[in-house]
């Protein structure tokens, strides 16, 4: 087994490819390789909740991003719901989600192609508006509550 420093670099990691490849597909057997730091940007959009509900229907999302958006790659299992499942569900059913549309946030390889799907960006032959995605974090002041770790977008 192969142990690095916090902050060890991409450089001294990938000398020791090999073990550290073997360490990662004892936690998830579906890594198939390890390559150097690369640079990730979130984003979200909104999609109807009614339609993508199901799990597979966000891997079908994600399949439709690719196939619609040139040259945009989104990583297997990066897309998720904004609000946990059962929140959403809850207020899809009281009729209280806002013209039944939710957040799917996810991840794409590089500011280039970020910026390629905040310009336009196609899913299912219509045009989805994308946003930047910035999670909240502790030093996040609520505008709405005064309470620290959240912003007025999740304020309860």
């Amino acid at each position: 087994m192969t142990t690095a420093r916090f902050g060890a670099s991409a450089a001294i990691l990938l000398r020791f490819k090999k073990d550290v490849l073997e360490v990662a597909r004892e936690a998830d057997r579906a890594i198939i390789n390890v390559v150097a730091n690369e640079t990730w940007a979130e984003l979200k959009i909104l999609v109807p909740y009614d339609r993508y509900w199901h799990p597979n229907r966000l891997a079908e999302l994600r399949e439709q991003i690719k196939a619609e958006n040139a040259g945009v790659v989104v990583p297997p299992l990066s897309m998720k719901w904004m609000w946990v499942v059962s929140t959403i569900k809850r207020h899809y059913q009281a009729g209280q989600l806002p013209k039944n549309v939710a957040s799917v946030i996810f991840k794409v390889p590089g500011k280039a192609a970020a910026q390629k799907l905040l310009v336009e960006m196609w899913v299912a032959g219509n045009k989805f508006h994308a946003l930047p995605y910035i999670p909240d974090k502790a030093n996040t002041l609520c505008g709405a509550c005064g309470r620290w770790g959240h912003s007025e977008f999740r304020c309860q």
